[in-house]
């Protein structure tokens, strides 16, 4: 029985320290910067990056995940199916993330305009007391299908901060 119990708290233990050390073990592999949609994209010193069918997902955990209630920062990247427009597609993308974010009880902190690369991104931050995820912020970007969601605890909020403000177009060079 105490052999059993010991092979149980160090496969909790290991668990707990890998999925610590995801953020610092995916840079490590992979680098600094993801591509998506035209753009590449800084991913902020202590998340990971996984992928799924609708595009990439930044991940940023805290020990204790996934046994115990922590905080965490969760970035999805999207394309829409348009370019976006502000004069044209602000509006509704304004009336949209405040309506289905009130009824889950969220209520609009501010709006931000940051400038990547030259480019304006348009982002709605949204907030609630409890339960987690307590922070959003929805974002698109000027003249381009990407869409930038953040979900999670406020305090990862400046690591979302350091992906719009690092975000640079794709730059393709002819090789002749």
């Amino acid at each position: 029985m105490i052999r059993l119990l010991s092979i149980a708290v160090c496969v909790i233990v290991a668990v707990l320290t890998m999925v610590a050390l995801l953020g610092p073990a995916w840079h490590m592999l992979r680098g600094t910067t993801i591509f998506f949609a035209e753009w590449v994209l800084p991913v902020p010193e202590g998340f990971f990056v996984t992928n799924s069918s609708r595009g990439p997902n930044m991940w940023r955990v805290t020990l204790g995940t996934p046994f115990f209630s922590r905080p965490y920062g969760h970035v999805s990247l999207y394309r829409r199916p348009e370019v976006f427009s502000f004069d044209r597609d602000y509006g509704g993308f304004k009336d949209g993330i405040t309506q289905a974010s009130q009824a889950q009880g969220y209520g609009v902190v501010s709006e931000h305009v940051v400038v990547a690369d030259g480019t304006s991104v348009y982002c709605r931050e949204l907030q609630r007391r409890a339960p987690a995820p307590r922070s959003l912020m929805r974002c698109s970007v000027e003249g381009s299908n990407l869409v930038i969601f953040y979900e999670g605890d406020p305090s990862y909020l400046a690591g979302f901060a350091t992906i719009l403000q690092g975000m640079a177009h794709a730059r393709v060079t002819n090789r002749s």
